[in-house]
């Protein structure tokens, strides 16, 4: 176990906050990063050495595997494979939920505690990062959120729109040999409006490998402009993608990926649309009945302080009813001190270790994937924008 470890009681700091009704205040952590709304190509930011590599005296860093050196010799052709998310956590510090969760990954090459941060920050309190130098502010807002609005933050309420068919999140892989290593392959990510039955209600998912996923427009070119009738299983002229990389990889049996993509956590008036950027997909895919599985996937990134504050208002207050959590709501005022004290990385890796003020939370969230299939195109459920469509709220 190494020594730096965050220094902020959680448990004590959340009953100070309901016993004042109010949510958060500068003592707390919290995530944040926005995400390119464009393909990628070559993949966000560089490529870093195996799962652990010291790098840094006294500091062993927690990244991807790199690329392997040469491909595995392919058995039959290409494969050309969908997996669904059927599970959502978000990781909270270092605190072990069932399932289990790969560690961390830390995405600014920086081990802060020994080590100084990658940024500035507004705050005298450190904000250390997890063991390995993992970054994860985000994953404290959410514990600390959960606790005020279970059903919605918890564990099972993460996952409630997945369980229910409602939204989803698929990945496509292709051009896989099939094998271990496979030195180049392409991954698609698409969020999804959920199963949809012949009324245009939701389905549940089944998780058998059946299941038919719509495709939200704003994961294809041309947006809500594309054939809502359409079926984008084999369909890849009408279903051009938006969120992709081409030069994914898989390493001893791990797909990794650099893609910015939405995708929803939470249900109802919890759900919050996560905007990464310099995303990082790692995910172990285990064979499935002629298809691949995902275990212990997660994608870690930074969420931006602008867009994390300005997604808040599609979240209810959960102590003043009817009211979201955007413009001078005193609840929402308390989370924004937070959110404007504690953001501990770069919106821009390229910023990294510069001397410049954090303007970004990290966030590493885990998931499982079953195969699946592409269904029609759908447009997904509004979310509410109590303080405007155009709203938009940033840290002074």
């Amino acid at each position: 176990m190494l020594p730096w470890r965050r220094n902020v009681g959680i448990a004590g700091v959340v009953a100070l906050m309901v016993a004042a009704c109010s949510l958060y205040d500068s003592s707390l952590l919290l995530p944040v990063s926005p995400g390119s709304d464009a393909g990628m190509d070559g993949g966000a930011q560089p490529t870093v050495a195996d799962g652990a590599v010291s790098m840094d005296a006294g500091c062993t860093h927690s990244v991807a595997p790199s690329a392997p050196a040469k491909d595995d010799t392919s058995v039959g052709p290409d494969r050309d494979f969908v997996v669904a998310a059927s599970y959502f956590r978000v990781v909270a510090g270092a605190t072990a939920t069932l399932p289990p969760s790969p560690s961390g990954l830390d995405l600014d090459n920086t081990c802060t505690c020994p080590g100084p941060p990658s940024c500035t920050g507004t705050s005298s309190k450190a904000t250390c990062d997890l063991d390995g130098g993992a970054d994860d502010n985000g994953g404290v807002f959410f514990a600390q959120y959960a606790l005020l609005d279970p059903t919605g933050f918890s564990d099972m309420g993460l996952s409630t729109a997945v369980t229910a068919g409602s939204n989803g999140l698929l990945y496509r892989v292709k051009n896989y040999n099939g094998q271990p290593n496979d030195t180049k392959v392409t991954v698609i990510a698409y969020e999804s409006s959920g199963i949809r039955d012949a009324d245009g209600g939701t389905l549940a998912p089944l998780l058998d490998g059946t299941d038919v996923w719509s495709i939200a427009p704003n994961s294809l070119l041309g947006g809500d402009s594309v054939d809502g009738g359409a079926s984008c299983e084999g369909n890849d002229t009408a279903c051009l993608p938006v969120f992709f990389d081409t030069n994914a990889y898989v390493s001893n049996g791990t797909l990794v990926a650099h893609v910015d993509h939405p995708f929803f956590v939470g249900y109802q008036i919890s759900r919050i649309r996560v905007l990464l950027a310099g995303s990082v997909l790692s995910a172990r895919l285990i064979p499935s009945g002629g298809s691949f599985r995902i275990d212990d996937g997660r994608i870690s990134g930074r969420w931006s302080t602008t867009a994390f504050l300005t997604a808040l208002q599609s979240l209810n207050d959960p102590l003043q009813a009817g009211v979201g959590l955007c413009g001078d709501a005193g609840t929402y005022l308390n989370i924004k001190a937070g959110v404007c004290g504690f953001a501990d990385v770069m919106t821009d890796h390229t910023k990294d270790n510069t001397g410049v003020a954090c303007d970004a939370f990290s966030m590493q969230v885990t998931f499982t994937g079953v195969p699946a299939h592409l269904g029609p195109v759908a447009a997904e459920g509004k979310l509410r924008t109590p303080c405007g469509a155009t709203y938009e709220d940033r840290c002074p």
